[in-house]
């Protein structure tokens, strides 16, 4: 045998090398000690590494779109729960209750009906009414001019007048208690050329307005206003729209129609819109004076009920324009350069 540290030769079974001292290891023993030897583990092979793309659109837009509909599903809950609609208004108990950012709200959801029948039971859904549905005058807003005069709004009524952009009608229409201002309908006391032309109009949307609150002039709408254009007539072909945001009421709307009786006489008149809802729901008609026409002036404190003016010019008289009396008679009429009283009409 030969020695594995020096290579000199030994003979067999020695346990010493005689060259170097070294102890010798025998072939057998080399072959027990590898067959003994214990048996490494064999490692797995690493997987191949997976290219690295997008990740899948569906994986990321479902769990989005479920947290969308989480979201809104408790937000329309906490609505519903506080009392609100999804116009964001909660129901009150009275008109005076709301903002005019609210009742603008409101308005736009009238505005949104299909029917009047719709629109009025939406507005009963909301205190604007009585509870069967009716108009009395007393379903009022309390408001303060921009000259510290306090006075009322009352409604005339809902989906009554066509909004002068087109997009449908007006929701709630409303007219002032007493009167806000005084004022000829024209200085030269003529009826020609109607409301369209008249003084009275052009001062109403440039002047009076301004006495209404920033938060009341934000919210009125526009609408076309139907009025003889012409004054001295009874056709009713003279009647056209005007776009205002302040107007007077005409005669139709607060007496409603004639008898028909005299066609050459109210022709015109019977053209002039049509009588809201308050008026009708009183029973007012041409010839029968009610509590609910008489007015007084707002920043006049103590004084007796006023005359104030319609829109409608008179078709027998080229001077004169229709107003009410001071004891609510609505078929009544005054000289154009005579000084009464204005309560204007809006919308929202």
């Amino acid at each position: 045998m030969f020695c594995t540290n020096c290579g000199a030769k030994n003979a067999d079974g020695a346990k010493f090398c005689t060259g170097c001292g070294a102890p010798l290891i025998s072939s057998a023993s080399v072959s027990n000690s590898q067959q003994q030897a214990p048996a490494r583990p064999i490692s797995p092979a690493p997987e191949p590494p997976q290219p690295r793309g997008r990740k899948s659109k569906a994986r990321v837009v479902i769990p989005v779109l479920a947290a969308v509909i989480i979201v809104a599903a408790v937000a329309v809950a906490a609505v519903f729960a506080n009392g609100f609609d999804l116009f964001g208004v909660p129901v009150r108990a009275t008109v005076n209750d709301y903002s005019w950012e609210e009742l603008s709200r409101i308005s736009a959801q009238i505005s949104a009906c299909s029917s009047q029948e719709e629109a009025l039971e939406v507005a009963k859904s909301y205190n604007l009414t009585d509870p069967n549905g009716t108009l009395d005058g007393t379903q009022v807003k309390q408001i303060e001019l921009t000259d510290g005069t306090t006075t009322e709004v009352q409604i005339l009524g809902f989906y009554h007048d066509e909004k002068s952009d087109g997009s449908g009608k007006a929701g709630i229409s409303f007219m002032f208690a007493d009167a806000i201002g005084q004022h000829a309908m024209n200085s030269n006391g003529t009826t020609e050329g109607g409301w369209a032309n008249s003084e009275i109009r052009t001062w109403m949307n440039s002047e009076l307005i301004t006495l209404l609150p920033e938060d009341l002039q934000s919210q009125i709408v526009e609408v076309d206003k139907l009025t003889n254009s012409v004054g001295f007539t009874a056709d009713p072909s003279s009647v056209i729209p005007t776009s205002d945001k302040l107007w007077l009421l005409s005669q139709k709307e607060i007496v409603g129609s004639s008898d028909g009786t005299n066609p050459s006489y109210f022709g015109a008149l019977d053209a002039e819109g049509s009588q809201y809802q308050v008026f009708s729901d009183s029973e007012a008609f041409r010839g029968n004076p009610l509590p609910l026409l008489q007015k007084k002036s707002a920043n006049t404190t103590g004084v007796s009920p006023i005359w104030w003016w319609q829109r409608s010019s008179a078709a027998d008289f080229a001077t004169n324009f229709f107003c009410t009396t001071d004891a609510g008679d609505g078929f009544a009429a005054a000289e154009a350069n005579a000084q009464l009283y204005v309560s204007p009409g809006f919308c929202l």
